[in-house]
Order: C-alpha cells, then structure tokens, then sequence
C-alpha cells in the first residue's frame, strides 16, 4: 500500500477527492482550512466507522481517524474556539466536542483535548463513560459525575488558559 503519500488541504478536500485504491492513508493540514490545528491522518477503512472520526470520499472509500497521542483532539472535529465573551460571538463547539467525546469512547481513548482557547457551549454534554477525561493545555480535570458540568446557557463556555493549572469554567448570563 501507498501509506501516507496523499495529503490535503482540509477534510472536505478528501471527501472531494477521487483517491487510488492502493493508498492506505491520507493526511489533512486542517478541519476547515490549513492549519486551523485540526490536522490528522486517517486510515482506509474496511466499512464506515460507527463514529464522526470519519471522512468518505468521492470515490466511495471510507477514511477513519488516527488519534494522535492517545487522545481525541476537537479540532479534527470541527471545533473552533473562537468564543469571546466581551462581544458574545463565536463559533458554536457543542457538537464537535461532543463527536470528539464520542469518538474518545468508541476508540477507547483515555482524553478528549480541547487546545487552549475559548469554547462556545450552548447545551448540556452529557458523559456516560468514567474513562473518559477532557484535557487543555496546561489543564486537567476529570468528570466526576455522569454529566459534564456545562450548564444549559449560550453564554457558558470551557475555558483553558495554558498558565493555569486547572480548567476553568466561566458563565455569563
């Protein structure tokens, strides 16, 4: 196999792309555009993966995500950070960290890494597996209980300051 030869720019550019059969793996520069930090090698798989760390092709063939160190990072989910809550604007993460999360359980990941920004929240995520750990940049907590201590608000978010040594939590509203 052609293993790791193909890279592209972002994710839709491999679901745009007709790729030879003889390539076992692709790698992307980013989620949505190069270099958004959500970059990551996907291997040839057999069937879809039952998870969102996937991506199909034009051709058909289906591509699941590598977790690099262990972890399921949300930004190879889709997730932004971009959230300020001087101005209220930003992108909304919930579903990605979710996938990410999701993705982290079905792989038996032990971390789901949130790079250190500012995530925008607006419903509740809710943990089932005790295995699982949200992890940022000079951050670390667990979830303790079977729901992650994220409110029901759009102006809550997950906040990780790379200075600190424990995540923080911020709610407006």
């Amino acid at each position: 196999d052609d293993v790791g030869d193909s890279a592209y720019p972002t994710k839709s550019a491999v679901s745009a792309a007709t790729i030879a059969s003889t390539t076992g793996s692709v790698k992307t520069n980013g989620y949505a555009s190069a270099g958004d930090g959500g970059g990551a090698v996907y291997l040839r798989a057999a069937s879809e993966p039952a998870h969102e760390g996937k991506i199909q092709s034009a051709d058909g063939a289906w591509w699941e995500l590598i977790a690099e160190n262990n972890e399921a990072n949300c930004k190879c989910f889709g997730a932004v950070g971009d959230w300020s809550y001087i101005s209220n604007t930003g992108t909304d993460d919930t579903a990605a960290i979710i996938d990410a999360y999701e993705y982290a359980v079905a792989k038996r990941l032990p971390f789901v890494y949130l790079p250190a920004n500012r995530y925008k929240i607006t419903s509740t995520i809710y943990c089932n597996s005790m295995s699982v750990r949200f992890r940022g940049d000079g951050a670390d907590f667990s979830i303790d209980t079977n729901v992650a201590h994220v409110r029901d608000n759009s102006r809550t978010a997950i906040v990780f300051d790379p200075s600190a040594t424990a995540a923080k939590m911020f709610s407006f509203g």
